[in-house]
């Protein structure tokens, strides 16, 4: 699957998001399937794992709550920011200690 243009003014990052969107595991190599749910497994056990430490809580205490995401590891409902702040603090740890 090749990735389409951008719309007229669209990031990089949108563009990406739209081909992540539209494929479908099947047209994708047997050895990226499981690349794919290795590194998805492990960031879901670095969130989990991380879900207590004081920059996760820190983080968690400065997000919106009113949302429909969810944060891995946590109760509840998060905005999409919220959501993804957490999970990206999470799921780096070592790298989100520093900051």
């Amino acid at each position: 699957m090749m990735l389409q243009p951008a719309p007229r003014g669209g990031a990089i990052a949108e563009e990406l998001a739209a081909w992540l969107a539209a494929a479908q595991p099947s047209t994708l190599p047997p050895a990226a399937r499981e690349t794919v749910g290795r590194l998805f497994l492990d960031v879901c056990g670095l969130c989990v794992a991380a879900r207590q430490s004081e920059y996760i809580r820190a983080t968690l205490a400065s997000v919106d709550r009113g949302g429909r995401c969810t944060a891995i590891g946590h109760e509840g409902a998060f905005d999409a920011f919220g959501a993804a702040l957490a999970c990206r603090r999470g799921g780096r740890p070592r790298c989100a200690r520093g900051l």
